[in-house]
C-alpha cells in the first residue's frame, strides 16, 4: 500500500504512543518516516518517560524467555537493568537462545556427517558457527567435497565505530565477515558488527530497508558499497533488526554491544 498524507495523519490518530503506533501499523509508521512527517503527525501523543525501580524491571524482565525478547520488546526496561548493573539479575531466569559453539565442540560435531550439505542441513549450528569462524574447511576436511555453489543469502548490518552511520549490505552466509571486512578495509573503517541475518531473499530484503532508511553520510567517498551506508538513530537500528528477525532463516549476532534508547 503506498500511504499518502492525509492517510497517514488519519491513521496516526488511532494510537496514542509512538510505539503502539509503530507496532500496529508498521507500514503506515515507516511511511511518515521516509516522508519527513512522523512529528508533525504523532504531535498528539504524549512524550512517557517511566522511572523504573528493581521491582518494576524484575516484573517486566520475567514476561520474556531471552534477553533479545526482553530488549527489543521492552528496551527502556533493558537499558535501566543495565545502567543499574541487575541484567544479569532480572535475566536469570532466561535460557540462552543460541548454543556457544567453540572449536572443539564444532569439530565434534562435523565429525558426525560425511558431507557439507548434510552438515548444513542435520548440523545447522555448528556449521554456521564454523562459517562465522572461518574454520569450515578446516572441520571438513574429512568429508566428500560438494560442488554446490553459495548465493547472496545473507544480510548484515554494521556500525561504523563511534559514529552514528550504519552498512547494510548483501552477502554469502558461507563467506562470514570477509564482506564487511573488505569493504570497512577499503574504506578504512573500524567495525562493529550488529548482526549477521540468514534470509530468503536477501536482496529483496536489502532494498527494503535502504528504500525506508535513506539518509546517507554526507562525507561518503564513492567506493565500493558506498550507496549502502546510512545514518542512524538507534531507535531505527532496534526497528531493522526487529524487521530481519522476523525474516531470519538463522542468525548471528554481536548482542547489541552498544546503548539503546526508545519512547514508550
Amino acid at each position: 500500500m503506498k500511504w499518502i498524507k492525509e492517510e497517514i495523519v488519519k491513521e496516526a490518530l488511532n494510537y496514542t504512543t509512538r510505539k503502539n503506533f509503530a507496532n500496529g501499523s508498521g507500514g503506515c509508521y515507516h511511511a511518515a518516516r521516509r516522508l519527513e512527517i512522523l512529528d508533525e503527525v504523532c504531535s498528539h501523543m504524549p512524550i512517557i518517560y517511566k522511572k523504573w525501580v528493581y521491582d518494576d524491571i524484575l516484573v517486566e524482565a520475567l514476561k520474556y524467555d531471552s534477553r533479545l525478547s526482553f530488549q527489543l520488546n521492552s528496551l527502556q526496561a533493558y537499558k535501566a537493568a543495565k545502567l543499574r548493573n541487575i541484567l544479569d539479575d532480572v535475566c536469570s531466569h532466561m535460557k540462552p537462545k543460541f548454543t556457544f559453539w567453540t572449536y572443539d565442540t564444532i569439530s565434534k560435531k562435523a565429525l558426525e556427517f560425511t558431507s557439507r550439505e548434510t552438515f548444513k542441513h542435520e548440523g545447522k549450528g555448528a556449521y554456521q558457527a564454523a562459517q562465522y569462524r572461518g574454520i569450515l574447511g578446516e572441520v571438513c576436511g574429512h568429508m566428500i567435497l560438494d560442488k554446490k555453489g553459495s548465493d547472496n543469502d545473507c544480510v548484515y548490518i554494521w556500525n561504523v565505530k563511534g559514529t552514528n552511520i550504519y552498512k547494510i549490505g548483501v552477502t554469502s552466509w558461507e563467506l562470514g565477515l570477509r564482506r564487511i571486512k573488505a569493504v570497512a578495509s577499503i574504506h578504512k573503517y573500524s567495525y562493529d558488527v550488529v548482526g549477521m541475518i540468514y534470509v530468503e531473499d536477501a536482496r529483496n530484503i536489502e532494498k527494503i530497508i535502504l528504500d525506508t532508511y535513506t539518509k546517507n553520510p554526507i562525507f561518503m567517498q564513492e567506493l565500493d558499497g558506498h550507496t549502502e551506508f546510512r545514518v542512524l538513530t538507534d531507535t531505527e537500528v532496534v526497528e531493522i533488526i526487529d524487521f530481519l528477525y522476523q525474516e531470519a532463516v538463522a542468525i548471528d549476532t554481536n548482542d547489541f554491544k552498544f546503548e539503546l534508547c526508545t519512547l514508550i
